[in-house]
């Protein structure tokens, strides 16, 4: 990037845990862009417990918003779609007010909800993805398959953690993914 101040917005799709090691990527690049004079926000998952990492995020300068996690028991699993669709909806409130010059998508796992990536998509936002873990156990079914092929292929770049990662996902889509790069 230029000299010129940009604002940025990191999206975790993290919804297992509070705080795993995918978040530790995006949480310090977006310290070292704020430290550079960027603007920064970020979308996490909200807990009943703030993990510590998010306090100091939020301490050093990041406009932080926590998304409600559904906790709805399996009998009420009818509500699903309408709390689903308040979330994304709200979700895309927020990154309207946003109005970042780019979006970073930060995916746990292939196996996590990546319908957060719709409202961008929509707004016509640029955004890249980090695909942190990939494995034989999270094989994609054929809609999730159709819809990272739709995502990576619209995406300005897709960033994996490792070589292995990348062929493998390569290999469960059947296809090269254009625009990746490795980052550690």
């Amino acid at each position: 990037m230029s000299n010129t101040r940009r604002k940025l917005a990191f999206v975790s799709t993290l919804t297992c845990v509070p705080w795993g090691g995918s978040e530790l990527l995006w949480s310090e690049t977006a310290l070292r862009l704020l430290k550079a004079g960027h603007k920064v926000a970020a979308s996490v998952c909200e807990w009943p417990t703030r993990p510590k990492q998010l306090v100091d995020l939020r301490q050093a300068g990041v406009d932080l918003n926590e998304r409600w996690v559904n906790p709805l028991r399996r009998g009420q699993a009818v509500l699903r779609p309408l709390i689903q669709r308040t979330g994304h909806w709200r979700f895309g409130r927020w990154l309207a007010r946003q109005n970042p010059d780019l979006v970073c998508i930060s995916s746990g796992s292939i196996a996590e909800d990546l319908s957060l990536i719709n409202p961008i998509v929509r707004t016509g936002t640029p955004y890249v993805l980090i695909i942190h873990a990939v494995g034989e156990k999270l094989w994609p079914n054929d809609q999730r398959a159709r819809s990272f092929m739709e995502f990576c292929g619209r995406a300005r770049r897709c960033f994996f953690v490792s070589h292995g990662n990348r062929k493998l996902l390569e290999i469960q889509l059947g296809m090269a993914l254009p625009n990746t790069e490795i980052v550690r």
